[in-house]
């Protein structure tokens, strides 16, 4: 956001959208569920959007864990604030959605319980940038976002809606997941490079 207001080209990060698989197709997958979720609970529960709702979340397994991860944090802050309501029906759909995503998902899960059972599975693990650590993640956009959301429910505006305020906070708790798991993702571990040996040496 800040280097779009920017005059000078800091960085080519919009090229990322131009990329497959992530993040052009993961964006489709995650925004597309957030829209099926709002339709779900704005408009009443129907068979199209829940059939979207499931096949965006079963897809996303495939793409990248930090959507499927994220869908997931929604869905479980979402069926709390509904058995809080006790909505029952709403909270009976959050549950056969990813029910039905997890079964879409059963190849991705197999693939990745026989990948961790390998031996150089640490090794590849640790050189894709996940490494033990407990420290806390806190952007300045971040806490702005969240300053924002405090003052929309304070004026009560009408964009104020426990839904938006689910999707923001489950952000903010899968950036952080690193505290109760102990495994963060850092993007400053380098991959080490395949070199070709030579018969020259």
């Amino acid at each position: 956001i800040k280097s779009f207001f920017s005059f000078n080209v800091q960085d080519f990060q919009f090229l990322k959208y131009a990329r497959p698989v992530n993040p052009s197709l993961s964006s489709i997958l995650m925004f597309g569920y957030l829209w099926s979720m709002v339709r779900l609970f704005k408009y009443g529960i129907n068979k199209l959007d829940i059939g979207i709702a499931v096949l965006c979340l079963g897809f996303s397994f495939y793409i990248y864990v930090y959507t499927w991860t994220y869908l997931l944090v929604v869905n479980g802050f979402l069926a709390l604030w509904f058995i809080f309501k006790k909505e029952w029906k709403n909270v009976s759909a959050i549950a056969f959605i990813v029910l039905a995503a997890l079964i879409i998902a059963v190849p991705y899960i197999i693939a990745s319980l026989k990948a961790s059972a390998n031996p150089m599975y640490q090794g590849v693990f640790e050189r894709y940038g996940f490494v033990n650590g407990r420290s806390l993640v806190a952007s300045k956009l971040g806490l702005i976002g969240l300053f924002f959301l405090f003052l929309s429910f304070f004026k009560k505006l009408p964009n104020a809606t426990p839904l938006f305020a689910v999707f923001f906070v489950s952000g903010l708790a899968v950036i952080n997941q690193q505290i109760l798991t102990g495994l963060r993702t850092s993007s400053g571990v380098p991959v080490p490079r395949l070199t070709v040996m030579t018969a020259s040496g």
